[in-house]
């Protein structure tokens, strides 16, 4: 028995060195600390399998300090705001979040608190609470999310049904709206756009918009003075237009169509700005057109298109990425834009690369700074 031991014990220190050497950390204490020079946070998940890792570059793209594993799958939608960072996925509910400031990363997570669950379609960070529209199913010829509010401890505090197949929310405290689509199982695209008003004070009697007859879903919206401005996918699978949609009616008023599929959509002092797959615009509702600020094809070495964006702390990143380039020990991806959105200019321009051992399949690229308590 002793000599087993003796032999576990051997192993085990082995296992730890060669994870100190080729920089792999158990990380069970989800405490991190952001090495000196980094200047993003990278967060890697696999499509199919709970795997996966995080681990940070410096502003050359260099790997700095170690890598970090997890049990995670299919990180794909996120949501960004001041206060929080959270990613899920769209095929399982296990979920990362990044509260600014702090070190500490919450990997236990699960929306229903159960990690038998299936994905989600759309989540919304509220302070100290997690909105996540589950994906729920067919059910009587309808598509049904499963709307849920759970705390960052786990208690879920609201939950039901709602008809609907989410892509974004708008969330005024009481009220949400809710962009996405509706199943219609007759109809040649079965997949429809819709809108859905939802009242926490009588969540049984919300209220369906349907525009099924000019697109197959709304991607993404906002709010703008008396219009919510949803970016529409059209029944060729192009996100490549605005819908103008009256707040009091919900009646369709206008579209802006693009010559680039578009993904981000946010006002700012007043203005309307829009990023696409090529690049940044700057939308005129009013005049019903749009100025390209930034062709982002001049800040790539070859073909490259948006992975992941969005707008935080008056910027707005952007992960163009490539295919893999093998370069001596690195893999190379891309680059990630940092752009000033007071002067729509580029200020870093940052290589993300991975090691050897690692192709990046589903990647999130987060600042470095968001994590740390001095910024």
């Amino acid at each position: 028995m002793r000599k087993k031991f003796k032999i576990v014990s051997l192993f085990i220190l082995i296992f730890i060195s060669v994870c100190s050497v080729f920089g792999i950390a158990g990380c069970s204490s989800k405490s991190v600390s952001c090495p000196d020079g980094a200047e993003y946070c990278v967060i890697n998940s696999d499509m199919l399998k709970q795997k996966g890792k995080y681990y940070f570059v410096d502003g050359e793209g260099n790997i700095v300090g170690d890598s970090c594993s997890i049990r995670m799958q299919d990180l794909s939608v996120y949501d960004v705001s001041d206060e929080n960072i959270i990613l899920t996925g769209s095929r399982k509910n296990n979920a990362m979040i990044f509260s600014r400031g702090s070190s500490e990363i919450n990997q236990d997570f699960f929306f229903l608190n159960e990690p038998k669950y299936t994905g989600v379609s759309a989540v919304k960070t509220r302070g100290d609470t997690m909105l996540g529209l589950m994906n729920g199913g067919v059910l009587n010829g309808k598509y049904i999310d499963v709307l849920v509010l759970q705390s960052l401890d786990g208690e879920v505090l609201r939950r039901s049904d709602v008809e609907i197949y989410a892509s974004d929310v708008i969330d005024n405290g009481s009220e949400l709206v809710i962009a996405g689509s509706y199943y219609d199982r007759e109809k040649e695209h079965h997949f429809l756009a819709e809108i859905v008003e939802y009242d926490f004070d009588n969540p049984e009697q919300y209220e369906q918009h349907k525009y099924g007859e000019r697109y197959s879903e709304f991607v993404q919206i906002i709010s703008y003075g008396e219009h919510y401005l949803c970016i529409a996918e059209n029944f060729n699978n192009s996100s490549n237009r605005i819908a103008i949609i009256n707040k009091n009616t919900f009646e369709l008023e206008d579209e802006i169509v693009f010559s680039d599929d578009l993904g981000r959509i946010k006002e700012k002092d007043g203005k309307i700005y829009v990023a696409g797959l090529k690049g940044l615009y700057e939308v005129n509702i009013e005049e019903r057109d749009y100025t390209r600020k930034l062709k982002f094809d001049d800040y790539a070495d070859s073909y490259a298109a948006v992975a992941v964006s969005y707008f935080l702390d008056n910027k707005f990143y952007a992960f163009l990425r490539h295919g893999k380039v093998e370069n001596g020990d690195i893999n190379e991806y891309g680059y990630m834009l940092r752009i000033d959105m007071d002067t729509i200019e580029v200020e870093s321009r940052t290589p993300i690369t991975s090691d050897k051992r690692t192709t990046l399949e589903i990647a999130f690229v987060l600042p470095a700074s968001y994590m740390r308590e001095s910024e």
